[in-house]
C-alpha cells in the first residue's frame, strides 16, 4: 500500500546514500581510516562483520572496508521499498546480484558497475 501511494505521488523508489564504502590503499589498513576519523572528527568505531562502520551517532556512515586494496569507493543507496527497486531496475535492463535478505534488512549489488568503476549496493533497512 504504501508503495502505491509512493508511486502515485510521484516519489522515487530510491532514497538518499545509505552509506560510503572506503576501501584501503597501498599500505593503508581500514584500521588507519577509521582510527583517522575517530582522531581527527571524534567519530565512533564499530566492528560489522570483517569491516568497521564509521559512526557519527546520526544516520548514515563510512564504512571501512578490509579489502581488496585500491578497489574503488562505492555509495551504497537507500531503497524504500526494495522488491519494486529491484524490479524497477531490471525494468531498464539492469542486472542485479542474489538479494542477501536478512531479519531487518536486504542487500543486493548492481553487476554492472556505475561509470567510474565502483560496485553499487541497493540497501532497505526496517525502521
Amino acid at each position: 500500500m504504501i508503495s502505491w501511494v509512493r508511486k502515485a505521488r510521484g516519489h522515487s523508489l530510491f532514497g538518499s546514500v545509505e552509506h560510503v564504502g572506503i576501501y584501503p590503499s597501498g599500505e593503508t589498513t581500514s584500521e588507519e581510516i577509521a582510527e583517522w576519523y575517530q582522531r581527527a572528527l571524534g567519530w565512533g568505531i564499530t566492528p560489522a562483520g570483517d569491516n568497521l562502520f564509521i559512526t557519527t551517532g546520526r544516520p548514515g556512515w563510512i564504512e571501512a572496508m578490509k579489502g581488496p586494496a585500491g578497489e574503488a569507493c562505492h555509495i551504497a543507496t537507500k531503497v524504500l521499498d526494495f522488491d519494486a527497486a529491484i524490479a524497477d531496475l531490471k525494468s531498464k535492463g539492469f542486472e542485479v546480484e542474489e538479494p542477501r535478505i536478512g531479519p531487518k534488512s536486504k542487500l543486493s549489488y548492481l553487476k554492472q558497475r556505475y561509470p567510474a568503476g565502483s560496485l553499487v549496493p541497493l540497501v532497505w533497512r526496517a525502521c
